[in-house]
């Protein structure tokens, strides 16, 4: 529970701490721009359903970020299984923090651009894993494409003061050393006048020692013999057009998500449609003298039927003196028609731009239907996700070792690790092929005697060679009758 509260909070801190403050602290320059740090603030701010772009004129949103970043990540690791075979503890530990949360990790980096893994000791002699979001992580160096420094910032309140503190990690390739350095800061949130005090202050720096939670952490300790840094940075496979030299990722909606962009158009659409029908509710406009009066307060009030308030409108006018009726029914036509054709349409634009599925947000009415056109039109959908889990894979291997590393570190029972024959990932690819036609196609070569059986049994129930060949049914054999060429 509480590494799950530290993230949430972690989202909210970036917003108040800057990267100038981390680079006065740590003596550090953070390899993002201000503008990158803001694209990422305004991409998390979408995930999230809280878009920059919503108003009082134009206040609904569809939530189509948070639903792109959902879609993909439920697309990456629909029945995703992953494995360490040579140590049970390790994966036990693989298991419960990386692998049955998955699908939310790698929705948080769809959304972001980016999350970080950063695998560490607890103090019951476990290896716990904190998912970093892109908005609190501070890359400092990248070596081939690979995060090998950053500053992972931490905070805390207590009372009228917040502490925070600053982890530094440095792997050096060359001497194959890791460094590991904390710092912690205190300020007063208020001054004495009871102003809050400015988020760009940090505060003194103070000994670690002095917040119980720190209070084991080392200043400084430098790790010997490490291959590869024991963080993780897991981005993307997306381009970023603005800044092509880049390292850092970028999220899945990026382009959709600009200032005036296709989402912003979207919402601002889906907003004139709420409008529309809020706007021609039925309702009854009628003159006072119509309803009933009642007395509350020494007050005059009219008393409207129960449960009828928004279909009544009273109005305090004579209808009758300009030839009108007492009673008239506002029910104007909609143009809803109009107006969700035109949503339509940048629907069908994001779905282009974000490499979806044609029909995934659109009217599905003008999707293809025949089975080689749906195949087509996921054909998109199914390369964004095999990239996905390309790089996936690659950062679960990663994290995998560093998961060693700790363990060895904490004396825990560990074996070392080699990716590529100790690990299995296991992706479903159904959202390209129809899990029903090819066991039906597979089915059919068994009854042509072109298919062992056992290779269908395998497929439909997911089992090994082994356990199909035991679930298929001992044949009867049938002796001849040693009198059928037997003559009278």
């Amino acid at each position: 529970m509480f590494d799950k509260i530290k993230k949430w909070i972690g989202g909210i801190w970036n917003a108040m701490l800057g990267k100038n403050i981390i680079q006065e602290k740590m003596n550090v320059e953070i390899a993002m721009t201000t503008q990158q740090s803001n694209r990422i603030e305004r991409w998390i701010s979408i995930a999230k359903g809280e878009p920059p772009w919503l108003t009082e004129e134009y206040p609904c949103t569809m939530d189509l970020g948070q639903t792109i970043a959902d879609k993909y990540a439920r697309l990456s690791t629909i029945e995703f299984d992953s494995q360490i075979n040579n140590n049970d503890f390790l994966n036990e530990e693989y298991q419960r923090e990386v692998v049955n949360d998955i699908r939310y990790t790698v929705q948080y980096a769809c959304g972001g651009g980016a999350i970080c893994f950063k695998p560490y000791l607890t103090a019951d002699k476990h290896i716990a894993v904190d998912v970093v979001q892109a908005d609190n992580f501070y890359p400092v160096s990248f070596l081939r494409g690979r995060a090998t420094a950053c500053i992972l910032p931490e905070f805390k309140i207590k009372g009228d003061y917040t502490y925070t503190r600053l982890e530094s990690h440095t792997f050096n390739a060359i001497d194959k050393t890791y460094t590991i350095e904390n710092k912690a800061f205190k300020k007063k949130n208020f001054d004495m006048f009871g102003n809050p005090i400015g988020d760009d202050i940090i505060g003194d720096e103070i000994p670690l020692s002095s917040t119980e939670e720190w209070s084991n952490l080392t200043p400084s300790v430098t790790l010997v013999n490490i291959d590869q840094p024991l963080f993780v940075y897991f981005k993307m496979p997306v381009a970023d057009t603005k800044n092509p030299y880049s390292k850092l990722g970028v999220s899945i909606f990026a382009d959709v998500a600009k200032p005036g962009g296709l989402l912003e158009e979207a919402d601002k659409q889906f907003s004139r449609a709420c409008w529309e029908f809020e706007g021609g509710e039925l309702a009854i406009h009628a003159q006072m003298d119509m309803f009933k009066k009642e007395k509350q307060n020494n007050t005059e009030t009219y008393e409207i039927p129960k449960g009828k308030e928004r279909l009544y409108r009273k109005l305090d006018i004579d209808p009758m003196a300009q030839g009108g009726k007492p009673l008239d029914v506002f029910s104007p036509e909609f143009r809803d028609t109009a107006i969700y054709n035109g949503l339509n349409k940048i629907l069908q634009q994001i779905e282009i731009k974000v490499g979806l599925a044609k029909g995934t947000f659109s009217d599905v009415q003008e999707t293809a239907k025949t089975a080689t056109e749906v195949k087509t039109t996921k054909q998109d959908s199914y390369q964004t996700v095999k990239d996905i889990q390309k790089y996936l894979t690659i950062a679960l291997k990663q994290v995998a070792y560093s998961m060693y590393v700790w363990g060895k570190i904490g004396g825990l029972p560990v074996n070392p690790v080699n990716p590529e024959k100790d690990m299995t990932f296991d992706y479903d690819d159904s959202i390209l092929i129809d899990r029903q036609s090819e066991l039906q196609s597979m089915q059919t070569d068994v009854s042509l005697g072109i298919l062992d059986p056992v290779y269908y049994i395998m497929e439909k129930y997911k089992k090994t060679e082994e356990e199909a060949r035991k679930m298929i049914p001992q044949q009867q054999v049938i002796k001849p009758d040693p009198f059928a060429q037997t003559q009278e």
